[in-house]
């Protein structure tokens, strides 16, 4: 069944299908309505699966519908057309793109709704034709998604598999791979891959706000089940304010579990119970117990929300891998460098980088931090929800995949000014056209704007500006005192 229907894919990719923008809009606008329709079970789909609260489970189901939205709004039909017309009007179009024929997606298993809606309203965006990988199972949010793109989009555009397709075909696609699974281990015609193991590292300077830091700390991870990719997996905070940041962040967990607790609805209450009440279901709460044991950690917070430590032994692992639990894993460090040099050590590149500080020494620690993107001062919503951004992009918060991501460039040129043909350059005979770009192009470069060699440096200027506003005024006032002295003694002897 599945050849079946990649092979109408394939035949649909040929004719061009998902490419008139009409019919792209359309397609969206399908999609809209049949989301909407059966909205009250994406959010309950949701609510179960990934075990948050009613309120946690909207959000992320209306990420999902702002995602489509936007991509939606971006086709513009006059955009579209005169892009499409410049070369029959004469103008070159270097900025020119295509469509990747077909985009073979592979989702992240969390926010599973959204992390295919997200990658497919893109490749709908662009006009490519699209399959999505999706195993045969009880999960609520896959049979809905299933259902979605089966009953809601052209079938000749766009379908879903339930196994692997065959390498043949996977190389004739552009495979997002939001599991970053599939490595090298396959030919394909390009990749967004997404890194969901990339650790995201918050650091909190002395220059910080202790209770606002602790705040966004805690609510990125412990929003949404604690599944976010993007969630705090250590902080890194400076001893001079770390006292009074474990204070706030054990404040912050009390009250994040008293407000939870003290909620309306007891479905809600088990959902959190069961999630987070067996400490031997997370193997990072063990050994983060382990830890407090053997006096490697301390416990700053214990509590059926989560557990928080301090981290006092820097070998130990907790500070080293990517945490999938309602742990807060903390250590201290004794400055900015002492926090770059501690990363350094791990030779990764980060995801998600928080720094906590004013405006200098954040700017000093993202400079030296290798990163995929570094936010002051807060921790991005947009960001707890669906896949890791794919690497070797842009990271944009409004949208997590863009067209431009399923398209490659395909520009077009006329003959003008920049653009010559080749038998008006170089032909037979001899020509004055080589030596004239030589002449042309010998001539010396612009200045770089730096001062000759002997100049005055800053430096210089310094001492010399120093000279003139402190020595001057002295000398000046010596020689006249020197002068007066004399006038005085010369009119006292004389006469």
């Amino acid at each position: 069944m599945s050849a079946t229907e990649l092979s109408r894919i394939e035949i649909g990719a040929i004719e061009g299908r998902a490419r008139n923008l009409r019919g792209r809009q359309h397609e969206l606008r399908s999609l809209f309505d049949h989301l909407t329709t059966h909205l009250d079970e994406f959010v309950q789909a949701i609510r179960t699966e990934e075990s948050c609260l009613l309120h946690e489970a909207q959000v992320a189901a209306a990420a999902m519908l702002l995602d489509l939205r936007k991509h939606y709004d971006r086709l513009d039909l006059k955009t579209e057309l005169t892009t499409e017309y410049k070369s029959k009007k004469g103008q070159s179009c270097p900025e020119r793109r295509v469509a990747t024929r077909i985009v073979y997606i592979v989702p992240d298993t969390a926010f599973l709704s959204f992390s295919v809606f997200s990658a497919l309203c893109a490749a709908i965006e662009a006009g490519s034709c699209c399959v999505v990988e999706l195993p045969t199972t009880a999960q609520k949010s896959a049979q809905l998604v299933r259902r979605a793109v089966t009953e809601a989009l052209d079938k000749d555009a766009f379908a879903v598999i339930s196994t692997r397709a065959p390498a043949e075909f996977l190389a004739r696609c552009l495979v997002v791979d939001q599991l970053g699974r599939l490595g090298d281990t396959g030919d394909f015609l390009h990749r967004a891959v997404s890194v969901p193991t990339a650790r995201a590292v918050a650091f909190v300077d002395r220059t910080a706000d202790p209770n606002l830091a602790a705040k966004e700390v805690v609510a990125s991870r412990l929003a949404f089940g604690g599944r976010s990719h993007c969630a705090v997996d250590q902080v890194f905070v400076n001893e001079f304010v770390a006292d009074s940041f474990l204070d706030a962040i054990a404040c912050e967990l009390f009250n994040y579990e008293q407000a939870r607790q003290s909620g309306k609805e007891s479905v809600e209450k088990k959902s959190l119970l069961h999630r987070f009440g067996r400490i031997e279901q997370f193997s990072e709460l063990q050994d983060a117990e382990h830890g407090v044991n053997k006096g490697t950690c301390k416990s700053i917070w214990r509590g059926q929300m989560g557990l928080a430590v301090e981290v006092v032994d820097r070998s130990n692992h907790l500070l080293k891998r990517k945490i999938r639990a309602p742990l807060i894993a903390i250590h201290r460090v004794t400055s900015l460098d002492d926090a770059i040099d501690l990363c350094a050590q791990e030779q990764e590149i980060f995801g998600p980088i928080y720094v906590f500080a004013k405006g200098p020494e954040a700017n000093y620690l993202s400079k030296f931090i290798e990163s995929r993107a570094a936010f002051f001062n807060h921790i991005p919503a947009q960001l707890l929800t669906g896949p890791a951004f794919p690497v070797g992009y842009p990271v944009q918060l409004d949208l997590r995949y863009t067209r431009e991501m399923f398209e490659r460039p395909s520009p077009e040129f006329i003959p003008g000014e920049r653009f010559h043909p080749i038998s008006r350059t170089i032909f037979y005979g001899e020509s004055p056209v080589g030596a004239k770009m030589l002449a042309a192009l010998s001539k010396p470069l612009k200045p770089t704007g730096r001062a000759p060699a002997g100049a005055w440096g800053f430096f210089d200027q310094g001492v010399i500006l120093g000279a003139v506003v402190y020595l001057l005024p002295m000398a000046v006032a010596s020689v006249a005192g020197a002068a007066y002295m004399g006038v005085l003694g010369y009119q006292k002897f004389v006469f």
